[in-house]
């Protein structure tokens, strides 16, 4: 079904357009969901090129392929290139939304759970903070989001005991 929409929204228009960004985005993401990590990564990168060249390295869609992508060699133990492209979400976040949005909050968490992956607990567990303390000026204590990364910080000051 994907992959019909993808030929479609690519026949419809052209190969370099949002749409088929988007189209290509969501099938990367079954991928990864299926654990099917190299297909996931080529579409993926595949997605981030056109949404780089259309939309520009800081729209809100082009950060999400960077997420996506990240989130894609995280999984595949890849984990410098993770580390290097959440470090270029967090940038670009702060530049552009600054240091209290609530999807910076979200990035801070996922360079926190790779840095647990590799053993980097102390660096984990000031990302975790800082993300916290986003989340709940932003959000509230009560946010669904707050609570993902309280109990995700939680599980790393267990794990270090």
């Amino acid at each position: 079904m994907l992959w019909r929409a993808l030929r479609i929204d690519e026949r419809r228009f052209g190969t370099e357009h949002p749409e088929v960004a988007t189209d290509l985005n969501n099938l990367a993401e079954l991928y990864r969901v299926q654990g099917r990590y190299e297909q996931a990564e080529a579409q993926c990168q595949h997605a981030l090129a056109i949404r780089e060249h259309v939309l520009g390295p800081k729209h809100p869609h082009t950060i999400s392929s960077y997420n996506n992508l990240a989130l894609i060699y995280h999984k595949q133990g890849k984990y410098q290139q993770a580390e290097s492209l959440y470090l270029q979400i967090l940038q670009i976040f702060e530049e552009v939304y600054g240091s209290t949005h609530p999807e910076l909050a979200l990035s801070l968490s996922n360079l926190a759970l790779l840095y647990e992956d590799v053993g980097k607990y102390e660096e984990a567990k000031l990302l975790y903070q800082r993300a916290l303390a986003i989340c709940e000026q932003m959000l509230g204590p009560e946010h669904h989001v707050t609570s993902g990364i309280q109990d995700r910080y939680a599980a790393l000051l267990r794990r270090k005991k």
